[in-house]
């Protein structure tokens, strides 16, 4: 970016020209790509911050359960904020509540026999 002074007055690009600006605004939006999930019976829903939507995701609860038994999701397809790093600890904490459910399931299991 370049400056006169405090204001902005342009950005350089990479091949050396320059555009001249009096402002500069970006966006973004993510979009999970969550429509495999369709088939299981689970739809995207909107992510919304103080009433202004930015992106898309699966609805789960803080274990990262959504609303069909046994289908669980973690990382940015179910906060549309989160990246790498916080994708890679939702998902150590999701996969721990994967292993308790299992786990769990298989004591039910043995008690039945």
């Amino acid at each position: 970016m370049l400056s006169d002074g405090d204001r902005l007055s342009g950005v350089e690009l990479p091949d050396g020209s320059v555009v001249g600006l009096d402002a500069l605004a970006a966006a973004s939006r993510v979009e999970a790509r969550v429509d495999w999930a369709a088939g299981l019976g689970l739809a995207p829903v909107d992510q919304e911050a103080n009433g202004t939507r930015f992106g898309r995701v699966l609805a789960v609860d803080a274990l990262g359960k959504t609303d069909v038994p046994g289908v669980y999701a973690a990382g940015n397809v179910a906060n549309a904020m989160l990246t790498v790093i916080g994708s890679a600890a939702a998902g150590t904490q999701t996969g721990a509540a994967v292993h308790g459910d299992l786990l769990q399931a298989d004591v039910a299991a043995a008690l039945r026999r």
